[in-house]
């Protein structure tokens, strides 16, 4: 049996592809008192079923600004940080008890630390509609190509047989 490198190769790829798309907009949750999520460009939801506010610190390191939603949605801007090599853009905010969604409307890759007395839940998502949306259809049109250079290195040989009517070949049972 002959092995068509070339064809593995581009399955390789598109197996990379999917991977890279999947993690890339995949969202990430956790619970506890202290909580560290990233976000590239989305949003994270805080559910804070205590009575106690939770103290949040948001950090990155070029300027970004927060909208904060809630029974008045606010909108936060960064301020400096140090200086030198330690600059950073930081906001530090008290988040109110109950459901609270901190979207990034300017900036990216913002850190969101989050502590409380007693235990809270988040989730981040790391990208905004849009940006997910761009994931997928580039992500889409790369495992098309890749697609079509699979089959190209097999002389389209899977069509062929698609459009003949017949099914390919299926292995045949070992018996013992």
């Amino acid at each position: 049996m002959k092995i068509n490198f070339r064809a593995v190769i581009g399955l390789v790829l598109i197996a990379v592809v999917v991977y890279v798309v999947a993690t890339s907009i995949m969202s990430t949750s956790a619970s506890g008192t202290e909580l560290t999520l990233d976000s590239s460009s989305g949003y994270v939801t805080v559910l804070n079923s205590n009575d106690t506010p939770v103290a949040a610190r948001l950090t990155a390191r070029s300027a970004f600004r927060v909208t904060v939603s809630g029974d008045e949605p606010t909108e936060l801007v960064s301020a400096r940080e140090g200086s030198g090599r330690n600059v950073v853009q930081a906001i530090e905010a008290e988040l109110p008890p109950g459901d609270v969604v901190l979207t990034i409307t300017r900036g990216s890759d913002v850190t969101f630390q989050l502590t409380s007395e007693e235990n809270i839940q988040a989730t981040a998502v790391p990208r905004n509609e849009n940006d997910t949306r761009t994931m997928l259809i580039i992500g889409a049109v790369i495992i098309l190509g890749l697609l079509f250079y699979v089959s190209n290195t097999t002389n389209h040989a899977l069509l062929r047989q698609l459009r003949s009517g017949r099914r390919p070949a299926a292995a045949e049972p070992v018996s013992a």
